[in-house]
């Protein structure tokens, strides 16, 4: 299996947009599954649950913004065994339209989401809550 990264946009920094959202849809992923494991102490399942969407937020808003206004597009295209071809992952203006209320929404709903769930801290398991939050914001960012 190779990777081959096709890129395309203008200035300096080429691969760096792609970069920061693949590190975001990472964080997100990483961040759900340790939330997941921390479900049994609620304050470190929140805080993890928080902290990294928020940063995940923030660190895809920054490539989203740029292809937006600068018209910049990149791809990721990994090459797999699948029949039908590979997995390309690509960042363009019109995907940027979409990815920026996702990142932003993201962020806002984790800072009020953090809040929100402390009443039901030892009650609930807010650890699942995290895991399905930071993951199904993954996989909308996947999507578009």
């Amino acid at each position: 299996m190779g990777v081959d990264s096709a890129r395309a946009g203008s200035g300096g920094g080429k691969g760096l947009m792609m970069s920061l959202v693949l590190i975001a849809i990472g964080l997100l992923m990483a961040s759900a599954l340790a939330a997941l494991l921390l479900a049994r102490a609620p304050r470190l399942a929140t805080i993890c649950g928080v902290g990294v969407a928020m940063l995940a937020g923030l660190v895809g808003l920054i490539p989203s913004l740029r292809a937006l206004l600068t018209g910049a597009h990149e791809s990721f295209v990994i090459a797999w065994c699948m029949p039908g071809g590979s997995l390309h992952i690509g960042l363009d203006a019109v995907s940027a339209v979409f990815l920026i209320p996702i990142f932003l929404l993201t962020a806002l709903a984790a800072l009020y989401g953090g809040t929100y769930l402390r009443p039901f801290w030892g009650k609930r398991a807010i650890g699942f809550s995290w895991f399905c939050f930071n993951l199904l914001t993954a996989c909308l960012v996947l999507v578009v």
